[in-house]
């Protein structure tokens, strides 16, 4: 990199940008319309709140000053042309030589500074005060970076040449002004949308401002909301994106995202069928909607794990190939899909009716981890890490005999530092909680296992991570039952491992109100475990004097029980010991003095 004096670039009238006020109507800057699509690539800058503020050079604002402003101002040119339509004005601005000026119906649309020599961008940056506006990487079809963009401010530094793919000379030899538009914005949105949901949020709001029919804009916005755990949000951005682009099948595919996390299940299948028959000519998109099918039929009720394996296999095989593509973004999609889908083979094979699970599952996680750390060392989100991790330990619960959940939470306790450093606000949150989940898996291998010391350490980190996290999202019937199953089974150890009741009942007062929670409306075998659970708390209730409490609880979980057995997915006989149980309870609770017969002046006990 050239060495350079940050002075010499303002000596002289040099390039001033100053900051004008924005146009009272946003809509008419907004067809910048320049060349190709913009291409994401990550830059580590940081963001804040989004305030368009257009940049002017030499009291010129593109968008908003005319032919006879810039001629009041810079005089006349010293060439003019025309350019795919336009005006074309060549200037020479104080220092600058060449200033090329495009208008288009009496307005200038277009400033581009050409600067004599480059200059690294940060001192540019710098000089023109442009340091607190969080900038983008732009790149063309290809993948070689152009540029950086400010879209708050319309400007565009114009990079010289790297020589290599996905790389950036951050030396700076054009200074692009435009009027304010939608796809800079866009553009970030993209690019951040992975740790920094919220920011892409705002990004993605202005831009619609700015052109409300932008599909892809929709689509990020239906990302974001995924991201942020607003998935009726979502469904109605991705709905949104989909009527204004239908050919498109990234959009349509998020939308089946979309409808499988809102609980419309058949809806999202046809979705992927759809995306699978129109992507033939774009795989990367084809491997991701079969490996999403894999998921559908993983997380089916019931589930069918033969049929998802079969279709993560065919993922594997579509992006197997494009893994090498010489074009980064389809290889890091096509690595993507690979983690994916071994992570959600390896998933269905250890809760699904295959033999030898001990031996197969273990392979499928290890080639899930290779390609997570290929994705790594080609700058992919660490979170792919974590993501491996999460997996392993809740295929562990499956394969408890099989995979020690030790070296994988090693693995996701190396992985998490990263990760969080990256993400931003709720989503540093959102990663927590998924750490959060992870560990609970690992606490119930813990307990099959019967090493109950360690599901007792990784479950108090659990609760701590849950607790924290569940500030980034709106909780849902699964996160409060998720949450009430990690306080039980922390108190049934105390109460069933260490016959310490007085200590269960602390976890169960936080499992009570999350499982009461998660109960509303549950129907079937469901219904029947939550009952199982609430008859099982009510015996520690009443080992430690709690009467009142272990009655109401017992109750309880005999009504879910009936509702079980009811619906015939439990038998008859499920109900006999909570029966008994509450019997027992009533019995004594009418006779104060019963309690007193057994030693220590302990309750009596109950059937368990």
């Amino acid at each position: 990199m050239p060495e350079s004096d940050p002075a010499s670039i303002g000596a002289g009238p040099s390039l001033t940008l100053r900051t004008e006020a924005a146009p009272s109507n946003p809509a008419a800057t907004a067809a910048a319309g320049q060349g190709e699509t913009l291409q994401p690539t990550a830059d580590p800058a940081v963001n804040s709140e989004v305030t368009v503020d257009p940049a002017a050079f030499n009291g010129i604002v593109p968008g908003v000053s005319t032919t006879e402003d810039v001629r009041k101002a810079w005089g006349e040119p010293t060439a003019r042309a025309e350019q795919d339509g336009d005006l074309l004005h060549l200037y020479e601005v104080g220092p600058f030589s060449r200033v090329e000026t495009h208008f288009r119906d009496g307005k200038v649309v277009g400033i581009v500074v050409h600067l004599e020599k480059a200059y690294p961008a940060n001192l540019v940056a710098e000089h023109l005060q442009l340091s607190n506006v969080r900038p983008v990487l732009v790149s063309d079809p290809q993948g070689m970076v152009i540029g950086q963009a400010f879209p708050e401010k319309g400007v565009l530094f114009g990079f010289s040449p790297a020589g290599e793919v996905g790389k950036a000379s951050m030396l700076v030899t054009q200074i692009v002004l435009d009027p304010i538009s939608a796809e800079p914005f866009v553009l970030r949105a993209e690019t951040f949308l992975e740790n920094d949901p919220e920011s892409a949020e705002k990004d993605l709001r202005v831009a619609l401002r700015l052109d409300p029919a932008l599909a892809r804009a929709h689509w990020l916005l239906a990302k974001s909301h995924i991201l942020l755990g607003s998935a009726s949000a979502g469904l109605a951005a991705a709905r949104q994106a989909v009527t204004l682009a239908p050919h498109d099948p990234q959009f349509r595919l998020t939308l089946a995202q979309l409808l499988a996390l809102t609980g419309e299940r058949e809806a999202a299948l046809r979705e992927l069928q759809t995306v699978v028959a129109a992507a033939e000519s774009r795989p990367h998109l084809k491997a991701r909607a079969v490996c999403a099918l894999g998921d559908l039929n993983a997380n089916a009720e019931p589930p069918d794990y033969k049929r998802a394996v079969d279709y993560y296999s065919e993922a594997i095989k579509i992006a197997h190939p494009i893994a090498s593509d010489a074009h980064p973004a389809y290889r890091l999609a096509a690595k993507e899909v690979l983690v994916d889908a071994h992570l959600g083979a390896a998933r269905s094979i250890a809760w699904g009716p295959w033999e030898q699970k001990e031996i197969v599952v273990p392979r499928w996680l290890e080639r899930a981890g290779t390609a997570a750390d290929e994705l790594a060392k080609e700058g992919g989100s660490p979170l792919f890490r974590i993501r491996v991790a999460a997996a392993a330990l809740s295929a562990a619960v499956g394969v408890p005999s099989g995979l020690d959940p030790q070296p994988w939470i090693g693995r996701l306790e190396e992985a998490a530092p990263a990760a969080l450093a990256e993400a931003g606000g709720l989503r540093r949150l959102q990663i927590q909680w998924d750490i959060g989940v992870a560990l609970y898996d690992a606490v119930q291998c813990f307990q099959i296992r019967g090493e109950h010391e360690l599901a007792l350490q990784y479950g108090m980190e659990a609760a701590e991570l849950l607790e924290s996290g569940q500030a980034s999202r709106t909780l849902q019937q699964s996160d409060y039952y998720l949450m009430g199953r990690l306080y039980f089974r922390l108190g049934a150890i105390h109460a069933i491992a260490k016959q310490d009741h007085d200590s269960a009942v602390q976890f169960f007062d936080k499992a009570v109100p999350m499982l009461q929670k998660a109960a509303a409306g549950t129907t079937g075998l469901s219904a029947g475990r939550l009952g199982e659970t609430f008859v099982s708390m009510g015996v520690s209730y009443w080992e430690s004097n709690q009467a009142s409490r272990a009655i109401e609880l017992t109750e309880q979980g005999i009504k879910l029980l009936e509702a079980a057995v009811q619906s015939g997915a439990m038998d008859a006989a499920a109900l006999e010991v909570p029966q008994s149980n509450l019997t027992a309870m009533r019995r004594q609770a009418r006779t104060p003095s019963a309690a007193d017969t057994s030693p220590d002046g302990a309750a009596p006990s109950l059937p368990r």
